[in-house]
């Protein structure tokens, strides 16, 4: 017998043995470090799940607590409003408990809020950060604000016809009224009704304003109504300034008297049921309904929000700038193009678009012209910017759009 041969196949198998154990030693090794590293990244990606899942109701917790605190207080866009604001979200936000048991498992909103207020709406940003154990979830929210008097088919709506006289004004005056310099009356924390109108040849101030009858405003003078107003027949004279804080109604034709002096403001909505022939400085902050001609005659006019002109826009070197939509209707058969090149005036359109109706009802969309020029800045209204416009329409109509989530 060869004990060589025998003990050389023995060490063989042994080496093969001794291979095979350290082979499965380090399978198994590198099988328990797969398995435990798998284990962890399911760990962090539920920890990351969860935090998004967190954050996402945060965002809706937000939206929902926006929302009531409008339908409370209504919405304005003053330094101390917003500050309220901006406290009162922190601190609902801090009180809310997820769960318990996990109290790492959190939400809150992580900067300050961000501001953007244009002629048709407000916006605001605001970052939100959920947290689970380690792990943390940023969102940038952009929520729209939007009240009844922000959307141009409401103002269609609630505008249609005059709003009745009212019932419990400040100041009700029976007779034609004639307020001078010598004796003009201190009406700036009074609403007025006046039943057999009257003019001013002073600078005058009221809330509310409810005129029946004609009403004169007279030369290098002025009349600021920080509330809403009404007017039946009104004739603004040289260098005389009508400046409305909220929204207006006209139900006669709104005239300047043949003056290229005169301005007219309003920071809210204006409805023109008779049209308007104007001279001079004109703009409506917000939506504007003419349903009679629109004549501007050596001026200039600036619509902040949508504009529908429901018997057609007549201007004579004048300029007219459109922050939102320019509908205008005719009531009668003409050609779109032919119409703007004899327009004797200038269009500038910035965000919406220019529409221009036949009797037919054939739409011309913002047809080319050497009178209209597209996509430029938005007009503004300084005058408006530390303005309170009143709410118009039920509290309940207020919107709160989310409107853009950025991880």
């Amino acid at each position: 017998m060869n004990f060589n041969k025998i003990n050389n196949n023995h060490g063989a198998v042994l080496i093969i043995v001794l291979l095979t154990v350290v082979l499965i030693m380090l399978f198994s090794t590198v099988m328990m470090n797969s398995v435990m590293t798998t284990a962890k990244q399911n760990e962090v990606i539920e920890a990351n799940y969860r935090a998004t899942h967190v954050v996402e109701m945060g965002a809706t917790f937000v939206q929902h607590t926006l929302a009531d605190y409008f339908g409370e207080n209504g919405f304005e866009t003053s330094d101390s409003y917003l500050q309220e604001l901006e406290s009162t979200i922190n601190e609902k936000v801090d009180k809310v408990e997820i769960d318990p048991d996990y109290p790492n498992t959190t939400f809150e909103i992580s900067e300050a809020f961000e501001y953007e207020h244009n002629e048709n709406f407000s916006r605001i940003m605001i970052v939100l950060t959920g947290y689970d154990s380690n792990y943390e979830q940023d969102l940038t929210l952009t929520f729209t604000i939007g009240g009844s008097s922000d959307r141009s088919d409401k103002w269609e709506d609630v505008s249609s016809s005059p709003p009745p006289p009212p019932e419990d004004a400040d100041e009700e005056y029976d007779e034609q009224q004639t307020w001078k310099n010598n004796n003009c009356e201190d009406l700036s924390d009074s609403s007025v009704y006046l039943k057999d109108g009257g003019s001013i040849q002073c600078n005058m101030t009221t809330q509310d304003l409810y005129v029946e009858g004609d009403f004169d405003i007279s030369s290098s003078n002025s009349l600021t109504v920080t509330g809403n107003a009404t007017f039946d027949d009104v004739d603004i004279s040289g260098l005389s300034q009508l400046f409305i804080h909220g929204h207006a109604h006209f139900t006669s034709v709104l005239s300047s008297e043949n003056n290229p002096n005169s301005e007219y403001l309003s920071c809210g909505n204006s409805r023109f049921h008779d049209g308007v022939e104007y001279r001079g400085e004109f703009k409506v902050n917000m939506h504007t309904i003419s349903d009679n001609t629109f004549s501007l005659d050596n001026g200039s006019v600036q619509f902040g929000g949508d504009t529908l002109l429901l018997n057609g826009l007549e201007l004579s070197n004048a300029s007219l700038h459109a922050g939102g939509d320019l509908i205008i209707e005719h009531n009668e058969q003409l050609d779109a193009a032919n119409y703007l090149a004899n327009i004797q005036g200038d269009i500038t359109m910035s965000d919406g678009d220019l529409i221009i109706l036949n009797a037919d009802g054939d739409e011309a969309l913002n047809p080319e012209s050497s009178s209209v020029t597209y996509e430029a800045e938005p007009p503004t209204f300084p005058e408006c910017d530390d303005v309170t416009i009143p709410s118009f329409g039920d509290e309940d109509d207020f919107e709160v759009i989310l409107d853009d989530i950025q991880y």
